[in-house]
């Protein structure tokens, strides 16, 4: 072995652990911390051993390695049984799964190491590893980009070394002799490239992944772990603003860049939209801040007492949020409509000091923030020192939908209405002179079908779902600049956006109608490690878990925008006009169902329903699963038989590429491709040399292929020199004196 072996060889093991670290990081969130602990500290005492002593034999290193696994998972997990002393057998249930996981991971990196002999499986397994990354991307919030490029540094430490150690122990000391002449060049390759694509400016990616896309053709979301909208905090729409909640919607349009960082977490006995605040003032730009009805200030553990209607009825959210943002939280996000707020937390420590929490006693004066009837929101005062907080509990009502109620209602402030202020009536009823009279005429076109101001509402929202793609990237080209309103460019130009185009489109459409609505922006529900998994696989969303209670995590990309219609004796309904999103509603004691499905479906006939009752249907769930179990089914065959068969169907693509070729002409060129192959190994080959001093040095480093050299230099010299015509049988036999050395290349190699 050459001098690469007894020195850089001993950092295979190294790379190999690395790999399996990296690929292991992405899976964080869906295995229990003392399984990471018990891989990390099992893979870090291993690769020690490994550095120290290199040359362990393989039927010694599985039973040490493994014992080394047993021993360190045993240590990690004894804070789950500490009492459990007198025997080690007592201990056994314990360690599971912990334990079968890292002899698992220990398996893989013996048979990792023990695969990757050369550059040719090194790639498998890095393709596997990118492949492995990327799909966990796509279904996942995480960004990955740097567990890309530590999988593509340890590959190409992992190429090089292995190209180094098939050179020859002269040629090796001849480079080692000038490190620079190899070092330098990789170093300074690998830094250019980094920082070209570090200056980089960030643009929208040329292609989305595939099932984003798949999804998106299908009209549904993306899992909740997606983006949902973007607010620029600007005068001018800017398309590398972030996703995120903000106050300042006065200039709608442009688009955002998804921000998946959170920004709270809700633990909440009921799932479900919190609202942020709600706006009136349309201005055919964007919605600005006309102030509504009158603020007043609210203390802990001191009912707020929230407008309630007379025919509605209410059920209790109980929801404690966690505060993610060091800045100013702008608004209380809740449930429905806070009743009490019972308690909070904040950062009372100084700017040079650790953190320190405390809690705020009860009957506190929380002077940062105002509560307004009329507007339905709880948001912070404008001043310039403001309480950090970290935490607070609340309690909030959430309206149950009525459905036959609410296609009795109407929408409007009537008899039964508690908002008595004139001017916020007009407010939610008021267009302005900048929106088009097509937009009523495609309200009262798309509501034809309505029989009542409830069906019309949702024959709003279905509409803008059904007929309008959901991007964050709107492609503004589209637009004329014949219409200066912001409503009348999405539902007649671009025909295309992300919620704030959906949402101001339903509020504008209702009003034109009649009926009162409002702007509402917040977070939608967000997301937990259960839904992701679930979300994930298209079968077991069937299958998913009716438990609307539990922790769920809000990010930045979860901030959003919907509508809220008021009826009269029931009050502000909310309805979802994005496609792809679904607002978690209560629904009463009846059957909750599709009120449209009458409107928009043909009717059913009596044969047809008998034969729907005597025969049996899939769901959409189980036709994916039918058809992706095919796909995946057909490319299982089909990659079996291009393995079991992959040397008759390289043979037949080598044969159809040279189907042009004369035989002498095929000798020749794939004995030139052999010296190509020789030359990237490190043997001896140059223009300056004849073909029998090329062989006559290959015979040197390889005795045992002397004959073999030598049958290919007569083929060689009879096919390029010799009039006579060379046959198939002369190429095949080349052919198999190659395969012979090649062989041998990858044994020495």
């Amino acid at each position: 072995m050459n001098r690469v072996g007894s020195h850089f060889l001993r950092l295979l093991p190294l790379l190999a652990v690395l790999f399996i670290v990296d690929i292991l990081s992405v899976f964080q969130g869906y295995w229990w911390k003392d399984t990471y602990r018990s891989i990390y500290w099992t893979l870090s005492v291993i690769t020690v051993i490994n550095l120290i002593f290199p040359k362990r034999p393989m039927m010694l290193r599985i039973p040490m390695d493994l014992c080394i696994a047993v021993f360190v998972t045993f240590r990690v997990t004894w804070h789950r049984q500490p009492e459990v002393v007198e025997r080690f057998i007592e201990r056994i249930p314990t360690l599971s799964p912990f334990i079968e996981i890292t002899m698992a991971v220990v398996l893989i990196l013996l048979l990792l190491e023990r695969f990757v002999v050369n550059k040719r499986r090194l790639i498998i397994v890095f393709a596997i590893g990118l492949l492995i990354i990327t799909i966990r991307d796509s279904f996942s919030p995480l960004k990955l980009w740097m567990n890309v490029i530590l999988l593509v540094v340890i590959f190409l430490l992992w190429h090089t070394i292995l190209h180094y150690r098939s050179l020859d122990h002269s040629t090796f000391s001849k480079l080692m002799k000038r490190p620079h002449a190899v070092f330098v060049p990789f170093v300074t390759v690998l830094a250019v490239i980094t920082m070209i694509a570090i200056s980089l400016p960030h643009g929208p990616p040329l292609l989305e992944d595939p099932y984003a896309l798949w999804k998106k053709s299908k009209g549904e979301s993306v899992p909740a772990f997606l983006g949902n909208k973007g607010y620029g905090g600007g005068s001018t729409p800017d398309l590398n603003t972030s996703s995120g909640y903000s106050r300042d919607s006065s200039q709608l349009g442009g688009g955002f860049n998804y921000d998946y960082s959170p920004a709270l977490t809700v633990t909440t006995s009921h799932k479900g939209y919190l609202k942020g605040e709600t706006k009136a003032f349309y201005d055919g730009k964007g919605w600005i801040d006309d102030k509504l009805g009158t603020e007043r200030s609210i203390r802990l553990q001191v009912p707020i007492d929230p407008p309630s209607e007379p025919l509605a009825d209410y059920s209790i959210v109980e929801q404690k949020v966690i505060v993610h943002r060091e800045e100013q939280q702008l608004a209380l996000f809740s449930n429905g409509d806070p009743q009490m707020l019972t308690e909070m937390q904040y950062d009372a420590s100084n700017p040079n000091e650790e953190q320190r929490i405390e809690l705020l006693p009860d009957n506190y004066p929380l002077d940062d923030y105002t509560w307004n009837d009329t507007t339905s929101s709880l948001v912070s005062a404008e001043q310039e020192r403001y309480l950090p907080i970290t935490s607070y509990t609340l309690a909030s009502k959430a309206l149950i939908i009525d459905q036959q109620g609410l296609k009795e209602a109407k929408a409007e402030f009537g008899e039964l209405s508690s908002l008595e202020d004139e001017e916020a009536r007009q407010a939610y009823l008021s267009v302005p002179d900048i929106v088009p009279a097509r937009v009523h005429e495609l309200a009262v076109t798309v509501t034809e079908a309505g029989k009542n101001d409830y069906e019309r509402a949702l024959l709003l929202e279905q509409h803008l779902r059904m007929n309008y793609s959901y991007t964050n990237k709107p492609d503004l080209s589209l637009l004329t600049g014949e219409s200066e309103d912001f409503v009348d460019q999405f539902l007649f130009e671009l025909q295309q956006g992300y919620c704030d185009y959906f949402s101001t489109a339903m509020v504008m459409m209702a009003r034109t109608l009649g009926m009162p609505a409002r702007w509402v922006i917040g977070y939608t529900a967000g997301s937990n490690n259960i839904e992701e998994m679930y979300e994930s696989n298209p079968y077991m969303i069937e299958q998913m878990l009716q438990e609307t209670s539990g922790t769920f995590t809000i990010r930045n990309s979860d901030a959003h925008s919907w509508v809220e219609i008021y009826f009269d004796g029931y009050g502000w309904v909310s309805f979802e006009p994005t496609p792809g999103f679904s607002m978690p509603l209560q629904f009463g004691a009846e059957e909750e169902v599709d009120l449209l499905s009458d409107l928009l479906l043909p009717p059913v006939s009596g044969e047809d329903t008998l034969a729907a009752d005597e025969g049996w249907s899939l769901t959409d769930a189980q036709r994916n699963l039918i058809w992706w179990s095919c796909a995946l089914l057909l490319i299982a065959v089909t990659a079996f038989a291009l393995i079991r068969y992959r040397k008759q169907v390289v043979l037949k693509l080598r044969n159809f590429r040279y189907i042009s070729y004369t035989d002498n002409q095929i000798i020749v060129l794939e004995i030139n491709r052999l010296l190509n192959k020789g030359k990237r190994i490190g043997l001896p080959v140059g223009t300056s040399m004849t073909m029998r001093e090329m062989i006559e040095h290959w015979k040197a480093h390889y005795p045992q292929l002397k004959q073999t050299l030598e049958q290919l230099l007569v083929s060689f010299e009879a096919a390029q020199y010799s009039k006579n015509s060379m046959t198939s049988k002369d190429v095949e036999q080349v052919r198999e004196h190659i395969q012979r050395v090649k062989k041998v290349w990858r044994s020495k190699n």
